[in-house]
């Protein structure tokens, strides 16, 4: 449906009319039946693993002399150790906090740890 033609069809006195006559309980029940509905719709499932271009983007780092190589906003957890020309590199994803509750703690002076709250 065009979303100008449903905001309109929401947006007049007539719905606003059936809604205070509906009550609280039902149209509550019936927003969140169409909130669910939009999210299944709009939404793709949460994937299993990280994509290889992450690591990848890392390694690549590594090999132009950084140590450590942080990413976020990618839902995808990780904490890898690799080791390049004798050095520690290190590649951490950060995660999320909605689905994963990952975050990255630091402690000075070069310490990280990927943590999920619990």
């Amino acid at each position: 449906m065009d979303l100008r033609i449903f905001r309109s069809f929401l947006k007049n006195q007539w719905t606003y009319r059936l809604i205070h006559f509906a009550g609280p309980g039902l149209s509550r029940q019936i927003a969140q039946k169409l909130s669910d509905m939009s999210y299944q719709k709009y939404h793709n499932p949460v994937q299993a693993t990280a994509p290889p271009a992450f690591k990848a983007f890392a390694h690549q780092r590594f090999l132009e002399g950084f140590d450590i190589v942080i990413l976020g906003h990618s839902h995808f957890p990780e904490e890898v150790e690799e080791e390049i020309d004798g050095r520690i590199c290190l590649y951490f994803n950060v995660g999320d906090w909605m689905v994963h509750r990952s975050f990255l703690r630091f402690t000075p002076p070069d310490h990280f740890k990927l943590s999920r709250y619990v």
